[in-house]
C-alpha cells in the first residue's frame, strides 16, 4: 500500500507494474473516494496515474531498465510509505462485532440443541 498525492489530494493505493524492456503495463486500486491524476516516478518508470472513484488507469509508461521484473518499490513523490497504517474500529463497530459473534453462537447452540433434541435418535 502506498500513499500517492494526486492534485493534492492523498490517497492510499495499491500499485504493480511490470516492466518489459522500455515499456511497461500496471494495474491497481486506490480507495473508493480517491480521483485525480499525477505523474508517478516508481523505481526505474515513470508513468502517468489516473483514478476515478478508486478506479485506476496507467498511461504512458516507460522504463529506462531494460528487464522483466514486477516493481514493489514505493513512488518517489509519495510523502511517507504508508506501512504504518492501522485501522482503528470506533466503539459502535466494536460492538457490533461482538453482537454477530453473540448471535452466531447463540444460533449455532440452539441448531446443536435442536439436532440432539428432536433428530438424532439415541
Amino acid at each position: 500500500m502506498l500513499l500517492v498525492t494526486l492534485e493534492g489530494a492523498k490517497c492510499l493505493c495499491s500499485l504493480q507494474l511490470v516492466v518489459d524492456d522500455l515499456e511497461c503495463s500496471g494495474q491497481g486500486r486506490c480507495g473508493r473516494r480517491c480521483s485525480g491524476d499525477g505523474s508517478i516516478e516508481m523505481g526505474t518508470s515513470s508513468f502517468n496515474l489516473t483514478v476515478n472513484k478508486g478506479k485506476v488507469k496507467i498511461s504512458n509508461c516507460k522504463t529506462v531498465e531494460s528487464s522483466r521484473f514486477e516493481e514493489s518499490v514505493p513512488p518517489k513523490n509519495t510523502p511517507k510509505e504508508a506501512e504504518g497504517f492501522k485501522f482503528k474500529p470506533s466503539e459502535e463497530y466494536k460492538l457490533n462485532v461482538v453482537v454477530e459473534l453473540l448471535q452466531t453462537v447463540v444460533s449455532t447452540g440452539l441448531d446443536i440443541l435442536t439436532y440432539f433434541m428432536f433428530v438424532h435418535d439415541t
